[in-house]
């Protein structure tokens, strides 16, 4: 008996433009991959916007010494201790504001005149010398050189720990030289 072959029946238009399964999950795994690689790099971009924020909270207080001195003939020397940072002690993911009223240095922090406009993550430490008075010991792993000062001087210490993995990043920026000196930038 001869083989009778039937007509092939066109395929529906509809069936024409679907995507199959694999392709679907082809688009699916590079969404997922591109948005993991636009997760990573927002990430690491605000951890670097927010140590710029450091660096930005040690101009204010640069300027807020120098407006300072040139008032009252030395620096302020706002950290009472050698290990009390403001406007909080332990500074981490939580931003803090800088008008900090129960903090016991308060008022000598305000007397720098900083603005109170935004927070920071960072927790600052400020001693001040005159001239041949021995620098604070510094809370850096790595050792920073100070040149001596024939004027009054002041150190500035900052710190805070940006991702909570506990590993802290470290500045110290004095009115000795221009350079401020980073320890473990972006954590």
């Amino acid at each position: 008996m001869p083989s009778r072959m039937l007509p092939r029946r066109p395929r529906s238009k509809a069936r024409l433009r679907a995507f199959t399964l694999v392709e679907l999950m082809t688009v699916v795994a590079i969404l997922g991959i591109l948005s993991a690689v636009a997760i990573t790099l927002v990430r690491g971009h605000m951890r670097a916007a927010k140590t710029t924020s450091a660096l930005a909270g040690a101009q204010w207080v640069r300027a807020g010494q120098l407006a300072f001195r040139s008032e009252n003939g030395q620096f302020m020397d706002c950290s009472g201790t050698a290990n009390r940072y403001y406007p909080m002690q332990t500074p981490g993911q939580k931003s803090y504001s800088w008008v900090q009223t129960s903090h016991p240095d308060y008022t000598r922090w305000a007397s720098l005149g900083i603005p109170a406009t935004g927070g920071t993550h960072f927790g600052y430490l400020v001693n001040a010398g005159l001239a041949g008075q021995a620098y604070p010991a510094l809370q850096t792993s790595t050792a920073v050189v100070i040149p001596a000062s024939a004027d009054p001087w002041y150190v500035l210490q900052f710190r805070g720990d940006l991702d909570g993995d506990g590993v802290i990043m470290r500045g110290v920026a004095t009115s000795v030289d221009a350079e401020v000196f980073v320890e473990n930038e972006g954590e």
